[in-house]
């Protein structure tokens, strides 16, 4: 499976599907624009909503960063899957140390974190699973498939809770 391949996959919207994890993150930076013009939410929450979707969308490029320089190459490999797991955990830590105080945004800030750690551990699991050289047999392609899927599960919902909650919603 090439870079392109999954980037495709996890990150562009298909039809009939929820919104691709890019889409969703883009929409959190909207939304904390749109919950001042709209929802008349007080400067302090419109800057927490703010702080978490810059920190947000910075692990988001970080990570879109990552597959586009692969793009043509096996992700099938040890090393981009260490890469992953590195670049899942620090998004994690740098989301977790966002200073907030309203306690709804402190939840759903922590949710988020936890999300990313989670894509960081499975991504680590993985890497520890793939060999150095060679093509997959079936049955490990599928289980690949599945890890990383499972990777990123729990981050479009987590950033929609925040897009819901930063919209007033």
């Amino acid at each position: 499976m090439t870079a392109r391949h999954l980037f495709r996959h996890l990150y562009r919207e298909r039809k009939g599907e929820r919104g691709s994890i890019a889409q969703t993150a883009a929409h959190l930076g909207l939304a904390a624009g749109v919950a001042i013009a709209l929802s008349g939410c007080g400067p302090s929450r419109a800057v927490q909503c703010d702080r978490l979707g810059s920190a947000n969308n910075e692990a988001r490029e970080r990570i879109q960063s990552l597959y586009q320089k692969t793009i043509g190459q096996s992700m099938d490999k040890p090393k981009f899957q260490e890469d992953l797991s590195q670049i899942r955990a620090e998004s994690a830590q740098a989301i977790a140390t966002v200073e907030l105080s309203d306690r709804t945004l402190q939840q759903l800030r922590d949710r988020l974190a936890a999300a990313y750690q989670h894509g960081s551990q499975v991504s680590a699991q993985l890497a520890a699973q793939l060999p150095q050289e060679g093509r997959l047999e079936p049955e490990m392609e599928e289980r690949v498939m599945q890890l990383r899927l499972d990777a990123d599960q729990n981050i479009p919902p987590a950033i929609h809770d925040i897009d819901m909650y930063c919209l007033g919603g």
